[in-house]
């Protein structure tokens, strides 16, 4: 086995931290190359109105690259030992492919295309601020930087030009910051300008840099200082001290004075794993108190470590100290989840692996990701740099459903990933291996060199607001007061995974009560509210949240607007507060549920229907009743959306006696949000009173295969005639029924057969207008019902699941006659 480090391979001193591989071999062809002119900070001139710079950097690059570097004649020489920069080249090759195929990179590349390895100056596309710039005159156009490599598609470099490369391809390999074993923010000037990168130490955390990050954002940050809340007005709220493992209440730690004012706390957001898991006990109850159990999983005990390292006390962790037996205050706590993630002073987010016993690499067994690094010369070293975004997009945990609210509320994040810690706040964010020019006014030497003039770090611009590069997590959010946001997040935690669908709402419930609590100043009339996850948004004129005069919607007669080719007129209700109530309930139901195609062939057979499309314990006209799709908000707008004048709206619930109680959603709305909210007690059914037609739907197979082959298609509607051949890009399993078929030749008397055509039903509760010149054409919005056969008060009953919703436009060759007549008013049960 060849010695890594006669391959020029980084390895880390034990003593200092630095890379001192002996005797680093070069090839032929590299060792022809003046690595330390390349990678030497200079001042970079920018070129009046040219897009390239005026330094040589690019033409000595492009020389190399025409006499074949990197893979030159001389590497595949056997008799040479391995070139160093080569062999290097090619493990960042290896790495950059991984990153490609696992989505991980922003140019996906071909599976033919070869990356590329390119050049460019690391601060390309950073905003400068230069030197002598008043007044939008500047003087001299001059910045400290250095050139960097990256590995990228060939069909893509031409894009680079005034753009930010890092962000673009997710790579670079970048020069070794020189300094102590381990670096802090800030450097000096005589460190060299530009992007570099620091050295990674595998089994140890660099507490200096974390401590750095919080230090300045506690200092300068007024955003970040917290919530105006308390959680100690959360009933029941507890927190582990680190130093005892007791479990204590935070209202009994300011009683006794241990803690003045607040109770300051971190808390760990991480994968749970599978319930009942070999080692995760729950609080064990000890003569001194309640305690964390002597067993604890290694991402906990990592925690631990890491609030102790960071001089912090107090830990928050659900699985001990939400009381999991206790259902009324274990209910009260998740619904308040903004306030426990929003008043912590630092979130710690556990991203690698794929469960708890992975622990948080770094700080304790667990050993961080060998950097890819070399020493090319003498006081030159290249290390492959991959942003933290890249490993933490692929992770379990940005895939598990609780954890989106947990990061999406806190103030600071602090990610461990296999490869890097990562810090986001409100205002900055910085990972662990790259060093920033940042200016002198974030370290203690104020910004000024020996000789007194101003730091040129000073002209380069991170902050808020100009440039979110390499931002893992959204600044911070300022809309919690616009109930339209509501959907963008739900949208976003839909396309998450949930172990258990009970959980669904249980998981965005912080998000929920984030919005409810911002929209308290509001009229009562015009705050959002939340129906079994739906949000039930006010119509605010011209959709500005900043106006509080309602507006009332408009409605028709569906049978009268699809009976015209151009609609002559629509009137406001009659009765402003029952057209609102039952409008905003119409709005919420119209969203959308995209299917991938490409998915179709793994939904199998009806009978998965229920285990692969749908979410049990949640009806199928909310969201939260379907997996697997992706959600999207209603597009409907009081401005330009027409509403069924016939639609009214009942809600039934089973009391405790199993009898069911209906409720009318104007005359007992409050009613009903109180119990949805609450008591978390959701609906059995939706009574809906609406127009509905009769439709028939057949499958079309793309391949032409028959209809007892899988595979790719999709429904087209096959009656009524005038919408004969809409397409609904839905999966197989959707809408399929079959039934039982005897008398073949099969080795069972029966077997399943599909049917070529299914029934469904229509409800059309609203339309989209749109206008060409005088005339106003509609896109009429039919929510696809599809039967199912339930029992109620023990008897077997004809009920609807909400489907699929359909944007049908009108057009010229509608038979009119033939759509009056396909269209009635009645209610129909939504289950």
């Amino acid at each position: 086995m060849v010695d890594p480090t006669d391959l020029g391979l980084s390895y880390p001193d034990p003593i200092n931290g630095l890379n001192h591989p002996p005797r680093p071999h070069l090839c032929s062809a590299c060792s022809q190359i003046d690595f330390k002119t390349l990678f030497t900070s200079h001042e970079r001139p920018l070129a009046a109105n040219e897009k390239r710079q005026t330094c040589k950097c690019f033409d000595i690059f492009d020389a190399l690259l025409g006499h074949g570097w990197t893979h030159p004649k001389s590497a595949n020489n056997s008799s040479e030992p391995p070139c160093c920069f080569c062999k290097f080249h090619d493990e960042c090759l290896l790495r950059s492919k991984d990153m490609a195929s696992g989505g991980r990179n922003v140019f996906r590349l071909d599976h033919l295309e070869e990356p590329r390895l390119w050049g460019f100056h690391s601060l390309a596309g950073f905003p400068i601020k230069h030197r002598g710039c008043e007044k939008g005159k500047c003087y001299q156009h001059h910045v400290q930087d250095v050139f960097a490599l990256q590995l990228v598609g060939l069909s893509v470099y031409e894009f680079w030009y005034d753009t930010n490369a890092f962000e673009r391809a997710g790579n670079a390999i970048l020069p070794v910051v020189n300094g102590p074993k381990f670096p802090g923010l800030t450097r000096e000037r005589a460190a060299g300008g530009g992007l570099r990168a620091r050295i990674i130490i595998p089994h140890q955390v660099n507490y200096n840099i974390i401590g750095e990050w919080l230090s300045l954002c506690r200092s300068g940050h007024v955003h970040c200082d917290g919530d105006d809340a308390d959680v100690v007005t959360i009933p029941g709220f507890q927190v582990i001290d680190c130093t005892t493992s007791k479990i204590l209440s935070a209202v009994d730690l300011l009683a006794n004075g241990r803690e003045a004012g607040r109770v300051e706390y971190v808390t760990l957001s991480y994968v749970w794993g599978q319930a009942g898991e070999a080692g995760f006990n729950g609080p064990v109850m000890r003569e001194n108190g309640l305690t964390l159990p002597d067993a604890l999983p290694l991402v906990i005990s990592d925690a631990i470590e890491v609030v102790k390292r960071l001089g912090y006390r107090y830990l928050w962790i659900d699985r001990y100290c939400i009381p999991q037996n206790d259902s009324p205050l274990k209910h009260i706590q998740i619904r308040m989840m903004d306030r426990i993630y929003s008043c912590s002073v630092l979130t710690i987010i556990a991203a690698a692996g794929d469960g708890p016993e992975y622990g948080l690499p770094g700080v304790s067994s667990r050993h961080r990701t060998e950097q890819l690094s070399v020493q090319v010369t003498e006081g030159i070293s290249l290390v492959f740099y991959e942003m933290p975004r890249v490993s933490f997009g692929t992770s379990k945990w940005n895939t598990r459903g609780w954890t989106y609210q947990e990061a999406l509320l806190s103030r600071r994040r602090l990610v461990f990933t296999d490869g890097m810690t990562y810090f986001q706040c409100y205002e900055m964010h910085g990972d662990e291996v790259l060093s920033l020019p940042l200016s002198g006014r974030y370290s203690s030497f104020g910004g000024k060199d020996q000789d007194g003039q101003s730091d040129d770090f000073d002209h380069i611009s991170f902050e808020r607001g100009q440039n979110d590069f390499g931002c893992i997590f959204p600044r911070r959010i300022t809309d919690w007061s616009n109930p339209e946001t509501a959907w963008d997040r739900i949208e976003q935690f839909a396309q998450r995974q949930l172990a258990f669908d009970q959980d669904t709402l249980d998981a965005i419930a912080g998000i929920f009560e984030r919005y409810l609590s911002f929209n308290t100043w509001k009229r009562t009339e015009d705050r959002i509210s939340f129906f079994c996850g739906l949000p039930v948004i006010p119509f605010l004129r011209g959709n500005q949240i900043t106006d509080h005069l309602s507006r009332t919607p408009r409605t028709t007669s569906m049978q009268k607007l699809w009976s015209q080719y151009i609609l002559d007129s629509a009137e406001s209700a009659a009765d402003e507060t029952h057209a609102n109530l039952t409008c905003r309930l119409v709005t919420s139901l119209l969203w959308y549920c995209k299917w991938n195609s490409s998915d179709f062939k793994s939904m199998g057979m009806p009978t998965d229907r229920e285990s692969h499309l749908r979410r049990s314990g949640f009806p199928s006209w909310t969201w939260a009743g379907w997996k697997h799709c992706k959600i999207q908000s209603p597009q409907v707008d009081v401005r330009g959306t027409i509403f069924d004048s016939c639609t009214t709206v009942h809600v039934e619930y089973e009391d405790e006696a199993g009898i069911l109680q209906r409720l009318d959603w104007v005359k007992d709305n409050d009613k009903i949000h109180n119990l949805s909210h609450q008591e978390s007690r959701f609906p059995l059914y939706l009574l809906i009173k609406g127009t509905v037609m009769d439709m028939k739907l057949a499958w079309h197979t793309e391949s032409g295969a028959g209809y007892s082959k899988l595979g790719g298609g999709y429904w087209i509607i096959t009656s009524p005639q005038f919408m004969r051949k809409e397409k609904i890009l839905a999966p197989r399993c959707l809408f399929e029924d079959i039934q039982l078929q005897s008398g073949d030749d099969r080795s069972s008397s029966t077997y399943l057969m599909r049917k070529e055509e299914v029934n469904v039903l229509g409800m059309t509760l609203a339309a989209n207008m749109n206008s060409r010149g005088r005339q106003k054409l509609y896109a009429v919005l039919v929510m696809i019902l599809r039967p199912v056969t339930r029992l109620l008060n023990g008897q077997p009953e004809t009920m609807y699941e909400r489907a699929h919703l359909l944007e049908v436009h009108d057009r010229l060759d509608y038979d009119r006659p033939q759509i009056t007549g396909a269209l009635r008013e009645t209610v129909v049960r939504l289950c």
